[in-house]
């Protein structure tokens, strides 16, 4: 995945949090919980939240930007986020397969020494 898909999927997953009010910022626990589904350990977690806002005054809510820079952090730990499958996208249909029934009912070989 490219620079630019990891930007588009950073804002998606933020997106999918709901961000409160003007769309602004998710409460830590959100954030948090989005962040989380990376893979990576709760102390991992942490740090990277200390790193993404540093420098913040509040530590109970996440921005934007903050999310972006740590969904970055977390990417450069190792975490993954497994791309959603959209609902929108058709069934995978399978191709008929044609059977030939005409070996039906014959009778196998009995004489299995060979085999």
């Amino acid at each position: 995945m490219d620079e630019g898909d990891d930007k588009t999927a950073a804002r998606e997953l933020w997106n999918a949090g709901k961000p409160s009010g003007d769309g602004s910022v998710l409460p830590a626990a959100q954030a948090g919980k989005l962040l989380a589904k990376s893979g990576l350990e709760k102390a991992i977690l942490r740090k990277i939240w200390n790193k993404a806002k540093a420098g913040s005054i509040s530590k109970v809510e996440m921005n934007e930007i903050e999310f972006l820079k740590a969904y970055e952090y977390v990417l450069e730990a190792g975490g993954t986020f497994q791309p959603k499958t959209s609902s929108k996208e058709p069934p995978i249909q399978l191709p008929e397969l044609e059977l030939d029934n005409s070996n039906i009912g014959a009778s196998a070989p009995t004489d299995v020494s060979n085999v």
